[in-house]
């Protein structure tokens, strides 16, 4: 007989009168955690004390009703596609009701108040059977009753069954291979309360960002590295690009002084020539007013000087001014 810790749901619990399971108490009380395949409905520890009439769900594989007060095994039919079935911790007395699902491949009836087993009421398609904790797996006989109803039957009450149909049909494969190729949901944990699975949530949420920090700081400390790699590639480089950049802003100011000095020196020659000219213009006519200005006109009287002066001016207007 397996121990208590041993059962696929755990074991029973003392509550106050409880609920109906109904469609709106489905719709409240279900909340999806990301956790569970959407294929999958737990209830467990919800208080409910009768299974009410519910509208068909045939995508649900996996539903837990452990650890309430149900007392009545019916109106399951809404489940057709229902391969795993947990009821442990409830008060059922009876097996029943059980036919209408054709694909159930795993029940758990452990720790109820079964004290007669019918095994006609159980299908035929079961593969994991657990009804420890009841009265009727301590009666003489109860295990190759139960193994002779259930030609499929790989496991009773935790422990293993050899030589049945299945195993011989899969050549002698290991019954544990089968219920996970047949059974994925059987790996989740099924003896824990919800608060494992906010538990596990938040783990695996602090996981996730630890795993996000590590990839940031691997990714900047590879782009740190990248960034020394091509400073010490480029360094040399950049050295001589600066070096020659300086070179031509020096070269441009050189360009720009030389013309600067060759326009200064083109003004000077031009200044020197304008010069030149005026003095060749001048020459003559101030010698003339240098003799005119030395003689006295008859009579004592000299001649004026503006007089001089603007007839000077009169044969010089033609020469441009230098500035």
């Amino acid at each position: 007989m397996a121990e208590q810790g041993d059962t696929l749901c755990g074991a029973p619990e003392e509550r106050s009168p409880g609920v109906t399971l109904s469609d709106g108490l489905m719709v409240t009380r279900i909340r999806p955690t990301g956790l569970l395949p959407t294929s999958t409905i737990r209830l467990d520890r919800e208080n409910i004390s009768s299974i009410g009439k519910l509208r068909r769900l045939a995508e649900i594989h996996s539903l837990y009703l452990q650890q309430n007060q149900i007392e009545k095994i019916e109106n399951l039919d809404s489940f057709p596609n229902l391969r795993f079935l947990c009821l442990a911790g409830n008060r059922i007395q009876r097996v029943q009701n059980l036919q209408a699902l054709p694909h159930l491949s795993a029940l758990d009836l452990s720790h109820n108040q079964i004290r007669v087993l019918d095994t006609e009421e159980l299908p035929r398609s079961l593969q994991i059977l657990d009804l420890t904790g009841n009265e009727c797996s301590r009666q003489v006989g109860y295990r190759d009753l139960v193994v002779a109803a259930l030609p499929r039957l790989l496991q009773l009450d935790s422990q293993p069954i050899h030589g049945n149909t299945a195993e011989e049909e899969a050549g002698g494969g290991s019954s544990s291979s089968n219920e996970e190729e047949l059974l994925p949901e059987l790996r989740t944990p099924f003896t824990v309360d919800r608060d494992f699975f906010v538990d596990l949530h938040r783990e695996l949420a602090g996981r996730a960002r630890r795993r996000r920090r590590k990839t940031l700081e691997e990714h900047r400390e590879r782009l740190q590295e990248l960034s020394e790699r091509r400073a010490l590639l480029l360094g040399p480089e950049r050295e001589r690009l600066q070096e020659l950049s300086e070179r031509r802003e020096r070269l441009q100011e050189l360009s720009e002084r030389r013309e600067r000095l060759q326009e200064l020196s083109e003004r000077r020659e031009w200044l020197q020539e304008l010069s030149e000219r005026r003095a060749l213009l001048l020459g003559p006519e101030r010698e003339r007013l240098q003799e005119l200005g030395s003689q006295r006109a008859p009579g004592g009287i000299q001649l004026p000087a503006n007089a001089l002066e603007k007839e000077t001016r009169a044969k010089g207007a033609a020469i441009p001014n230098i500035p």
